[in-house]
């Protein structure tokens, strides 16, 4: 029987980093200082069951080389000029055809279906909103109710990611930053999650050794210091199994954790200019940014997004700092 390869976790590593960034988040220090969260430009809408089933609709674009401030934008004008798209009950009435001519008439078509990650995008939406619709009385709140236990536990039990029955284009990873975000919007009660094993935590999670992926790494075209990963859900799993057992065991928070982890990998790591090359990023100027940065002393690693975002949305490449 052929042996399943395991990614690797350093828990010491992962205790004093976590701790680091959930310090300076709470402090607001460093690139948390003058945070605007992304979350917080959201439509206001007052009815908790409307405004759970807008948040269940805008992870669903929050995938691949897509700005989580441009689907907020998206979604917001979506909402204030086709609120029916919003409603379990009559987008069941709707086919995928009418769903897509609606984005079609809002103008944000282009900026989504130029993308393979949404191929099936409209299919999706008429297929999980009808679940809703059917399974949860057309209230996404309905699937936390009376639920105890962890993240993983909810998501096996409705099937996800392994039942064309339960919802699709949601893995567990949307799943927790859907959760995540009921929680800091009251809507739910809090209970374990794991981190969203998005490339933003991944970079960091990896830079800074905690996660080693080495058992799946490649030379990157023919460069042998150079080393890349094609990012399965088998990686992501593993990942997210791990953080959300750590998290609990060590009594961080994920609310903390995860996003200060994809804020200061967004602000700090591109601001190194990790952001387009391997060139750029070991320049005078982003070497300079990285040796001041708080994470410095664990951060072993960089981990350019170029590579990731433009190409399928699944490719991690790294190399050793300067």
């Amino acid at each position: 029987m052929k042996e399943i390869k395991k990614v690797v976790f350093d828990e010491t590593q992962a205790k004093k980093v976590f701790k680091k960034v959930s310090s300076l988040w709470l402090q607001k220090r460093d690139v948390f200082a003058n945070l605007n969260l992304a979350q917080l430009k959201m439509p206001a809408i007052k009815n908790r069951q409307q405004k759970a089933n807008f948040i269940f609709a805008l992870i669903l674009a929050e995938r691949g080389p897509i700005f989580s401030e441009n689907v907020i934008d998206w979604f917001t004008r979506l909402w204030q000029t086709k609120p029916e798209l919003f409603d379990p009950q009559k987008v069941a009435k709707m086919t995928p055809g009418q769903i897509q001519r609606a984005f079609v008439r809002v103008g944000i078509i282009n900026s989504l279906t130029n993308n393979f990650l949404f191929k099936n995008f409209f299919l999706y939406w008429k297929h999980n909103f009808q679940l809703l619709d059917k399974s949860f009385g057309g209230n996404v709140l309905n699937i936390f109710k009376g639920h105890q236990g962890n993240l993983s536990a909810l998501a096996k039990e409705i099937g996800l990611g392994v039942s064309s029955d339960s919802f699709l284009g949601i893995q567990i990873k949307l799943f927790a930053y859907f959760t995540a975000i009921l929680q800091e919007e009251n809507l739910i009660k809090y209970f374990p999650c794991p981190i969203p094993t998005d490339f933003h935590r991944l970079r960091l999670l990896l830079a800074t050794e905690i996660i080693d992926l080495s058992e799946f790494e490649k030379p990157y075209r023919d460069q042998p210091r150079v080393r890349q990963v094609n990012l399965w859900y088998t990686h992501n799993d593993q990942v997210s199994a791990w953080s959300e057992r750590f998290l609990f065991k060590n009594d961080f928070s994920h609310l903390i954790v995860g996003p200060a982890l994809w804020h200061f990998s967004r602000q700090r790591c591109k601001a190194a200019l990790q952001g387009f090359s391997q060139k750029n990023s070991q320049t005078k100027e982003g070497q300079a940014i990285c040796l001041t940065c708080p994470l410095a002393k664990f951060c072993k690693w960089v981990v350019p997004s170029g590579p990731f975002y433009n190409g399928t949305g699944s490719l991690l490449v790294r190399y050793k700092r300067k």
